[in-house]
């Protein structure tokens, strides 16, 4: 068994996949899986983990029509073999100890999972119950855990919103939780990845919200989280939805149904 299964879903980041592979590669913990998922990608991808698969027999590579992301972490968690995982984006990179410090972690404090990256902890200088969510990316999950909760994975055709739920979902079902400033996480910010393709589709936002809280409430009935965890939630969705009020222009009448999609959301139990 390795001690970590790093997943990587990818779709069209040829430009940056290979900077993102190699920051896996030169890792200072070695003992370490790769699964690449290509997600149908039509640029240089393919090309681009074939050649490190190759050359690396620590690599699995995998390719599916393109399905999107949520399929594509899914499909990469039942063949990972580690004893973590860590969910990454293919156009990132994390800094070279970033692995090393957060396995070290879990394994002293025996945690469930391991919050990462420098400015998030930092945020987080809180009482652990009170933290309602992070990014995938900044979580380093023991895999038993997730095999254990196998209900709860990435959610398939969602326009936005699976990376928050299982976050989240994790977080609600533990008390194991560590944090780990060492390990830093370099986001990339660029026009064709999916946080900038939502703010130009309104209509698609307003019916995901609809659905993302429709899914919440099962999963709160289903676990008997509300008595428990039911302001951690509202922490979430206001966090989340309230992006989405600042950063889209709605006009009054999309002003009022949003309102409408989350008091409904929120107050049939």
């Amino acid at each position: 068994m390795n001690k970590i299964s790093v997943i990587i879903p990818i779709y069209n980041t040829g430009l940056y996949l290979s900077e993102c592979i190699d920051c896996i590669i030169n890792q200072t913990l070695k003992d370490i899986e790769i699964i690449l998922i290509n997600d149908g990608s039509y640029d240089n991808s393919e090309e681009i983990c074939l050649k490190y698969k190759d050359k690396y027999s620590n690599i699995k590579y995998y390719y599916q029509e393109n399905q999107g992301a949520s399929v594509a972490r899914n499909k990469g968690l039942e063949i990972a073999s580690g004893e973590f995982i860590y969910f990454m984006d293919s156009d990132d990179t994390i800094n070279d100890k970033f692995l090393e410090t957060s396995y070290n972690i879990a394994v002293k404090e025996k945690s469930d999972i391991v919050i990462t990256s420098l400015n998030i902890v930092n945020w987080l200088n809180i009482d652990k119950s009170k933290i309602s969510w992070i990014s995938t990316c900044q979580m380093f999950v023991r895999k038993s855990f997730l095999d254990k909760h196998n209900d709860v994975r990435f959610i398939p055709n969602m326009f936005f919103g699976e990376d928050p739920f299982l976050a989240h979902s994790m977080l609600m079902l533990t008390d194991n939780i560590s944090k780990n400033s060492d390990a830093i996480y370099h986001y990339r910010r660029h026009y064709f990845q999916t946080s900038q393709k939502i703010l130009r589709e309104k209509d698609r936002v307003l019916k995901t919200i609809e659905k993302w809280l429709h899914i919440y409430k099962e999963f709160y009935d289903k676990n008997k989280l509300w008595k428990i965890k039911e302001e951690l939630l509202l922490y979430l969705l206001c966090d989340n939805i309230f992006w989405f009020y600042l950063c889209i222009k709605w006009n009054n009448k999309e002003k009022e149904l949003l309102f409408n999609l989350i008091h409904v959301g929120l107050t049939k139990k």
